[in-house]
């Protein structure tokens, strides 16, 4: 069995655990952790379900924080900010961009060029070009 293969099943392994018992911020926090590594590995599909169960956990909890980080995972992996981020961050253009494509945003903005933003934020030229596209069509 692949690494991947089993680190998978043991995400599952845990969140099976979680719903035996009553711990709602720790299972919010393998939802998290789980979409993460789903996001990491091309599987938004995927990942988002397992954000969405985050941000919405951790808002259950009260943690502000957790439902943060998750929503910006969310965001990463391609789905609209939340109702929560959007109203804690305004709802000016600039929050409908993902974490990386601000970063890229305000590094072209200070006068980058491609090839020196990818350098920068240690992301391949294409990556750059690609997220530049889709600020533009946002």
């Amino acid at each position: 069995m692949a690494d991947h293969e089993r680190s998978e099943d043991l995400f599952k392994a845990a969140l099976a655990q979680h719903e035996k018992v009553d711990s709602p911020y720790e299972h919010a926090r393998t939802h998290l952790a789980y979409g993460m590594w789903l996001r990491r590995r091309r599987r938004p599909v995927e990942a988002r379900a397992q954000l969405r169960r985050a941000v919405m956990g951790f808002d259950q909890c009260g943690a502000d924080v957790g439902t943060r980080q998750a929503d910006v995972e969310l965001r990463a992996a391609g789905e609209a900010p939340t109702a929560v981020s959007a109203s804690e961050a305004g709802t000016g253009p600039l929050t409908l961009l993902t974490s990386q494509q601000l970063r890229i945003a305000r590094t072209v903005a200070l006068g980058a060029t491609n090839r020196e933003v990818a350098r920068q934020l240690s992301i391949s030229i294409r990556t750059v070009e690609y997220h530049l596209r889709n600020i533009f069509r946002s």
